[in-house]
């Protein structure tokens, strides 16, 4: 991705960073809650979600051979985790770093986990039968509107983290191996 699609990675990476760092100022003005720092990070990685579709595009077609090795349920999700964490690192470093008034690295370190935890729920999404681009785009909007609402009424980030990672385990032990990309809807 880095040799093919630079300015695609960087203009993604971008918007995602612009957006948090946007909720991160209004944040440090007083007038908001905890609320608003969970809304830039759903923006955020919602934004960043779209390389998940490219990295879905690439294990099918250059890595189809990799669903016939014999890994546990655990190693496949392990291995989404460390694939994706160096993705993430932009958006870590701008949340530890910047001074945020009321919250502790800890709630950080939570907030980056409910973040990634919205990521990997995307991209396990896209395993789910014929799945395409406009698919992608329509699950990212309703998605992102769900999750505004869930948001909103102010449900704890520990309850959708625990959520989102059951979610995610499961599309992915029902759909991983029987996947089949569909050429007609490159990008």
């Amino acid at each position: 991705l880095v040799r093919k699609e630079p300015v695609f990675l960087l203009l993604t990476k971008a918007a995602s960073i612009a957006a948090l760092a946007g909720c991160l100022i209004a944040y440090n003005s007083g007038d908001f809650d905890r609320r608003l720092l969970d809304f830039g990070l759903l923006t955020a990685f919602v934004c960043t979600s779209i390389i998940t579709f490219l990295y879905v595009k690439y294990e099918s077609l250059e890595l189809s051979w990799k669903r016939n090795l014999p890994f546990h349920l655990y190693e496949r999700f392990s291995e989404q985790v460390l694939t994706f964490m160096p993705l993430a690192l932009p958006e870590l470093i701008l949340l530890i770093n910047w001074p945020l008034v009321d919250i502790s690295l800890f709630d950080k370190i939570v907030l980056l986990i409910y973040g990634f935890s919205i990521m990997l729920l995307l991209l396990n999404m896209q395993w789910t039968r014929f799945f395409s681009l406009k698919k992608l785009s329509m699950r990212l909007f309703w998605t992102f509107i769900m999750y505004t609402f869930v948001l909103l009424y102010g449900i704890g980030e520990w309850w959708i983290i625990g959520i989102n990672f059951a979610l995610s385990m499961l599309l992915l032990q029902t759909y991983y191996n029987t996947y089949e990309y569909q050429r007609s809807e490159e990008i």
